[in-house]
């Protein structure tokens, strides 16, 4: 199967194709797959080596993937968590040594309803 065909078999979301497509070569049909799958695919893709995969995995996951992702090496990654975590996970991103990460834990604060300075 060429690299398009794998893509759309992605974007369908199968369960079928998925459990197989988690491992794919390509991070771009991982990322579809940490998009479009459930969260048994994104436990797997959790520790991938491509931080644009587990960025997704912390947007499109739950809160125990957050939880294992907020001490991630990559700013983007943990910005993903700022970006959809819970209160506990913008607050403690609040003391991120990156400024966007916690530029975004502050906004993410504000759209949970929380006053933080």
């Amino acid at each position: 199967m060429n690299d398009n065909q794998r893509m759309a078999l992605a974007e369908i979301g199968h369960p079928k194709h998925m459990d197989s497509l988690v491992h794919d070569r390509d991070w771009q049909v991982r990322i579809i797959v940490a998009r479009n799958g459930d969260d048994s695919h994104r436990d797997k893709l959790i520790n991938d080596r491509m931080s644009d995969v587990r960025r997704v995995v912390a947007i499109r996951g739950n809160d125990s993937h957050r939880d294992k992702l907020i001490n991630d090496k990559a700013q983007f990654v943990r910005d993903g968590v700022a970006r959809a975590g819970n209160k506990e996970h913008a607050t403690k991103l609040l003391k991120d040594p990156d400024y966007t990460v916690m530029r975004t834990a502050r906004q993410r604060l504000r759209e949970l309803g929380e006053k933080h300075e």
